[in-house]
């Protein structure tokens, strides 16, 4: 049950397979040699580039982004397309008219909710204009990233957003359009929601976790993610419903100095890569590579896996499991790896590859090559792709999806609407930002799909909650194959006002579909939170 004033955001459900080994707590490092989404991370899931038209006067897009050191700037790059306007070529496409009104503005993000808050800079230009002097950047090639002339003081790991309108006084007729790649939505990781956790696994590319692009039609009063980020719906491969995505963040910086700082500029337009390889170099810490894996979005295979390390020559080979999404397998023997070294991954078979357009690496020439920035790179290209287009490869055990041991306070936070399966609730607009489930009757019950537990032993669950009038809840593993008892939820005092309620359990180690039940109804559930003891 839900108060109906609270409007209604789109369904967010495809996120839900959290079977991925979701979420352990921080990990010394990840693939290349970075922190949690830092440089290095698997390109894990993405594919194709879609377009959000902003021929509406009240549609907005956000950009959410986290520098990684402190910059002084003066221009933000992020995804742009004019095909239909008068300076590229008329008719049907991503703009129209004069390019409209773009005015972008550069904006602090608020800790609790995750959303814009006050603005730092902005600037209003003709979308046209842009185009023609990003044009003229980039050797007179079509861009596929325009700037925003934003000068601003930015901080290492805070969250900034860039929100972006067309001010056009007949935007239907003039119109530009934010570019994006995108990704599966149901492997998106923190991407595909409001995540404000920077520790959190499975993020995507180069990007750190809290960085993500959302949608709004109400000039930003409320915003969406996932399959509906954006003027229509997304999918894997243009029109593969099976696999709805949700769009991913792609920008730079130009410094003051003068200088291009690539954040991630990785561009997938339905490309596969056959029998590539991928180098990761100047690693910074030792590791030991027991496992492989890649993501492929179509039937072929990705192959036979091998990993070697370069520098002494030791070598390892796998064959993963082959059909759609990201597969992996283990090593038949470990390859170690020390700081300095350098190792690269083969796959005999097809796996996506996330390309830098020809404009781009004119922008940002240094990407994709040996070197600190981004240490992953194609050591000897194969025809038709370059070395700055990076085959979605990953060795680990350190990953976006494998953590190494479990820490002693591992936690995972579950959204509420995140489900893989449901009977009779509903998603709506949640006063602490986000969606929440409602309409929640005795009889109803979600599931969130194989939930990884990292050891056995004792967990506390709190249930983020609110009822006018107390209810009941249940947990279960597996279809109720495994009852973990009832929490009582109480009188919170409205369907809006929350309170955290918990349970101790007692579950052992592996993957499980979570079950939650209402024994009774009338309450509303926002998140649930797993921490073991």
């Amino acid at each position: 049950m839900a108060n109906v004033s609270f409007r209604m955001l789109g369904l967010w459900t495809a996120f839900a397979s959290l079977a991925l080994t979701l979420g352990l707590a921080p990990m010394p490092s990840w693939a290349g040699g970075g922190g949690p989404g830092r440089p290095g991370a698997l390109t894990l899931g993405a594919e194709n580039v879609n377009d959000s038209p902003l021929k509406a006067s009240n549609y907005r897009q956000l950009l959410r982004f986290v520098p990684r050191a402190d910059l002084q700037i003066d221009r933000v790059y992020f995804g742009f397309k004019l095909k239909g306007a008068k300076c590229w070529d008329t008719g049907d496409g991503y703009g129209a008219g004069d390019g409209g009104t773009m005015r972008v503005r550069l904006v602090d993000i608020d800790a609790a909710s995750g959303l814009p808050a006050g603005q730092i800079a902005s600037e209003t230009v003709n979308g046209c204009t842009r185009h023609n002097q990003a044009k003229a950047e980039v050797r007179n090639e079509t861009p596929v990233l325009a700037w925003a002339t934003l000068r601003a003081s930015l901080k290492a790991g805070k969250m900034y957003g860039l929100v972006i309108s067309n001010e056009h006084p007949d935007p239907a007729h003039n119109f530009f359009s934010f570019n994006a790649p995108i990704g599966d939505a149901t492997l998106a990781g923190p991407h595909g929601r409001n995540e404000l956790n920077k520790d959190a696994t499975d993020a995507l590319l180069s990007l750190d976790p809290r960085e993500h692009v959302a949608w709004s039609e109400d000039s930003g009063k409320t915003w969406r993610y996932g399959k509906a980020n954006g003027q229509y719906a997304s999918y894997m491969n243009d029109r593969d419903q099976a696999h709805p995505a949700t769009r991913l963040p792609q920008y730079g910086f130009r410094l003051t100095s003068g200088t291009n700082v690539p954040a991630q500029p990785y561009y997938a337009y339905t490309v596969d890569c056959a029998n590539c390889t991928v180098a990761y170099g100047n690693l910074r810490v030792a590791r030991t590579l027991t496992e492989a894996g890649g993501f492929t979005a179509g039937g072929a295979g990705i192959g036979t896996l091998t990993v070697k390390n370069l520098s002494t020559g030791q070598e390892s080979s796998c064959t993963p499991y082959q059909g759609y999404g990201f597969n992996q397998c283990s090593l038949a023997r470990a390859v170690p790896v020390q700081p300095g070294q350098v190792y690269s991954i083969t796959a005999t078979g097809s796996v996506e590859l996330m390309k830098m357009d020809y404009s781009m690496r004119l922008l940002f020439p240094q990407v994709g090559h040996d070197s600190p920035d981004f240490p992953a790179y194609q050591p000897s290209p194969r025809p038709g792709t370059n070395r700055e287009d990076v085959p979605s490869l990953w060795a680990g055990p350190l990953s976006p999806l494998v953590a190494t041991e479990p820490p002693s306070n591992w936690s995972r936070q579950i959204e509420a609407e995140s489900f893989t399966a449901q009977r009779g609730v509903q998603t709506e607009a949640c006063t602490e930002g986000g969606l929440n489930i409602g309409w929640i009757d005795a009889g109803d019950w979600m599931v969130y799909g194989q939930v990884t537990f990292p050891s056995s032993g004792t967990y506390r669950v709190d249930y983020r909650v609110a009822s006018p009038n107390g209810a009941t809840l249940s947990l279960d593993l597996n279809g109720g194959t495994v009852r973990l008892g009832t929490a009582d939820i109480p009188a919170t005092g409205g369907w809006q006002t929350w309170r955290t309620v918990s349970q101790t359990v007692s579950i052992n180690a592996g993957s499980y579909d979570v079950g939650v039940y209402a024994p009774t109804g009338d309450w509303n559930l926002n998140w649930i939170r797993f921490t073991k003891l």
